[in-house]
């Protein structure tokens, strides 16, 4: 199997900048001080720096990760992190052979988890000492529709890509990563692993298109949200009932100024042998998820 990294973020967090409210990493990592002189200005902060030098490390034993997945102090992180401290997360399941705990978290109910991650979000608007909106980023929404829908306002948004291209990113970049945890790597395990997980995203992603229906949201195709970041965004703050100002749509764009394709993965194409048809093979198993949404095939087209 064989893929290019991601030439730039895709996230819709990164896109809308400080108009609204995100997560970065080292915050995600320790949302609350150990003590309270550890707050002050952010890069001088010990939390921010911790997470600093674990970046610098993480690049050392991986020069390809950045390129793929980044974990600088300020990239824009997931939401889950902060569900970690409750022990229902998936990320451990993406860094090591674990499908027992992969079963674990999907028989078990995840709105007190959910409930957790409001609150902590509360705690962290109440830090700031104003409000803002949240903009906030994972990928284990799409298995959580009900969850948000009866938690909060959320507007949801989606952007839909061809599962296979994918797969194709996710496996690659795990199957790399993984050799400094285990003494052999078996791609195809972790190809047949995330195939099944990412099935099991999207059928209950499909499963519950009538609770996405009922909520303000947004979806859109991958391969033209890519074409048209900048408006898809303005559409969401739109939906959002918030103002494109100038400064916000000028942040967006010194943000993508900054992070062009290209710039950072050039020459990080990793290859398995994985053919064409086997991933034809593959996509014919979300053939589901082609009959609701228009994704274009990226993947294993002849």
């Amino acid at each position: 199997m064989g893929c290019r990294a991601r030439e730039r973020p895709t996230c819709s967090p990164h896109r809308c900048r400080q108009s609204l409210r995100s997560l970065p990493l080292w915050e995600s990592n320790q949302p609350i001080p150990f003590l309270l002189g550890e707050a002050g200005r952010r890069r001088r902060r010990p939390r921010y720096v911790r997470t600093e030098q674990a970046w610098e490390r993480m690049q050392k034993v991986n020069p390809m990760v950045a390129p793929y997945h980044p974990w600088d102090p300020d990239h824009i992180h997931e939401d889950s992190t902060c569900r970690r401290r409750t022990s229902r997360r998936t990320r451990g399941s993406g860094c090591f052979r674990m499908p027992r705990w992969r079963d674990y978290y999907l028989g078990h109910d995840q709105t007190p988890h959910y409930e957790y991650g409001k609150s902590l979000h509360q705690i962290l608007s109440w830090q700031d000492g104003k409000t803002k909106q949240w903009v906030m980023n994972a990928h284990s929404t799409s298995s959580s529709c009900d969850d948000h829908a009866r938690l909060s306002d959320a507007i949801l948004v989606f952007t839909h890509r061809d599962p296979v291209a994918s797969l194709q990113s996710i496996v690659t970049q795990i199957a790399y990563a993984i050799r400094t945890r285990e003494k052999s790597v078996d791609p195809d395990w972790y190809l047949e692993y995330w195939t099944d997980r990412v099935h099991g995203l999207l059928s209950a992603y499909v499963r519950d298109l009538d609770v996405v229906a009922l909520r303000p949201a947004g979806a859109r195709p991958f391969h033209e949200f890519v074409r048209d970041d900048i408006g898809w965004v303005e559409r969401v703050y739109e939906a959002a009932g918030l103002p494109m100002t100038d400064r916000a749509r000028g942040e967006i764009q010194h943000y993508l100024g900054d992070h062009q394709r290209g710039n950072t993965a050039r020459s990080t194409t990793i290859s398995s042998g994985t053919s064409a048809s086997t991933l034809n093979e593959i996509r014919k198993r979300f053939d589901f998820y082609f009959e609701t949404r228009p994704v274009a095939v990226e993947a294993g087209k002849p």
